[in-house]
């Protein structure tokens, strides 16, 4: 496989070894399609662009990211970072795709892929009061078994154009759980097949917008919400 850096033009077999030669600000490119089985921590600000990514609106995302079998999440997240146009797998029980914590660095997730194959607990894990900003966008994420979306203690987010289906699990975990977030913005997503407590939880959440989504086919309802503080706009 190649991984390469756009600034050199160097070519790298893992992702790993991209990144340990990457400066911040670099973008870094999957060259070849394949399955990359690492796990990295970003702590510079880095571009991660897959290969095979269409322009058209038809879905064509070829390298696959997925977790090694070891660890709690595939990318932790610590500086700014843009991901657009990759696949991410989880083949472990109980992991996250992605986890954030109190590093408050604008993260941009766009055109990605996120399958928790039956085995991921949450496509994105953010607690202790990150504020971001986080950007969501047109990705397909499914098969989680606990939340597709998990966020604690957090502001400035926006998850917009998204496809999440076949999250949650038989009991009362929801697909996405808003807790003690401000300023969230949850638009134009489409929610379906969520065999869970519900699509949508919000809990003493402020100043957030659940504007424009399609949800059907749920175990116990779409949005449900406890101590909800409403926009004043």
């Amino acid at each position: 496989y190649n991984v390469g850096i756009l600034r050199t033009g160097a070519q790298y077999r893992t992702l790993t070894e991209a990144y340990n030669a990457a400066q911040a600000g670099d973008s870094i490119l999957i060259i070849d399609a394949g399955v990359y089985a690492e796990t990295l921590v970003v702590s510079k600000t880095l571009t991660f662009v897959g290969y095979g990514i269409d322009t058209g609106g038809v879905w064509n995302i070829q390298p696959v990211w997925e977790d090694p079998g070891t660890g709690s999440r595939i990318v932790y997240l610590a500086a700014a970072c843009t991901l657009v146009g990759i696949k991410f797998k989880c083949n472990t029980s109980g992991i996250n795709v992605f986890a954030m914590n109190g590093s408050d660095q604008p993260v941009l997730i766009k055109r990605c892929e996120m399958d928790g194959n039956n085995l991921g607990v949450n496509m994105i894990r953010v607690q202790y009061y990150d504020d971001g900003p986080i950007t969501i966008d047109s990705c397909r994420i499914h098969d989680f078994t606990w939340h597709a979306i998990y966020t604690r203690g957090n502001g400035n987010q926006t998850y917009s154009n998204n496809e999440i289906y076949h999250c949650g699990s038989s009991g009362w975990d929801c697909a996405v759980l808003l807790y003690s977030s401000t300023n969230v913005n949850f638009k134009n997503n489409r929610l379906y097949n969520i065999r869970s407590h519900g699509a949508i939880m919000l809990r003493l959440c402020q100043d957030s917008r659940i504007v424009g989504n399609l949800i059907y086919n749920c175990c116990r309802g779409a949005v449900s919400y406890t101590h909800l503080t409403l926009p004043t706009n």
